[in-house]
């Protein structure tokens, strides 16, 4: 709960445009969540805070530090479509367009058959063609 209440405090940080609380409270939420016990399974986040952190990183303009929160929480869940649409935004910003394309290709393949109004989906279909 402890990691819960962090990310939440970030948001509202965030949304009163203390952007660096709001990145400072994330990160604590991501070392929290690591510590919590997995005793009865494993916590239960709206959105990981590895994921948030991308995020709030992404509005921030820190596009690298994004890419390197987004892979790590790629670590913990290889498939999740929101942290791989995420990596691949924050490397296209970068100017990483490998690690770009190879995003999109991942998520492609995960979403080769999603609803085309999934947020998101048009974004992959254009980045790696119709066709593909």
């Amino acid at each position: 709960p402890s990691a819960l209440r962090k990310q939440l405090s970030a948001m509202l940080a965030f949304r009163a445009a203390s952007e660096g609380d709001a990145v400072a409270l994330l990160k604590e939420a991501v070392e929290d969540s690591g510590k919590v016990s997995f005793r009865y399974g494993p916590p239960q986040f709206t959105k990981p805070p590895l994921e948030l952190l991308g995020e709030v990183l992404m509005v921030k303009g820190a596009a690298a530090e994004a890419i390197d929160a987004f892979e790590r929480q790629l670590e913990q869940t290889p498939l999740r479509a929101q942290a791989l649409l995420g990596l691949a935004r924050a490397a296209g910003d970068h100017g990483d367009e490998d690690k770009e394309r190879d995003a999109y290709r991942r998520l492609a393949a995960i979403w080769h058959s999603a609803d085309p109004s999934a947020p998101g989906y048009e974004s992959v279909r254009n980045a790696v063609g119709a066709g593909d």
